[in-house]
C-alpha cells in the first residue's frame, strides 16, 4: 500500500492550540463529506487518512494560487 499523502500528524500539530479536539475531528469529517479526504484503517488497525483525486487536485490548485 502507498504512503498517504495527507499526513494526520501534521495535520494534528499545526492545529494544536488553535482547535479543541472536537473542532479537529468535525473538520476531519467534513472534509471526508465533501469529499476531499478517505479515512481508512491500516494493516495495525490503526485509522489513517488519504487525499482522493479530488483533494489532490484542490491541493493542487492552493498550491498554485499560493505560489501566485
Amino acid at each position: 500500500m502507498n504512503k498517504p499523502d495527507f499526513n494526520i500528524d501534521f495535520f494534528l500539530k499545526v492545529s494544536k492550540g488553535i482547535m479543541t479536539p472536537e473542532e479537529l475531528n468535525k473538520t476531519l469529517l467534513e472534509l471526508v463529506d465533501r469529499g476531499l479526504i478517505e479515512q481508512y484503517t491500516n494493516e495495525n488497525g490503526d485509522f489513517e487518512f488519504e487525499l482522493t483525486d479530488l483533494g489532490r487536485e484542490v491541493g493542487e490548485q492552493m498550491n498554485r494560487i499560493n505560489k501566485s
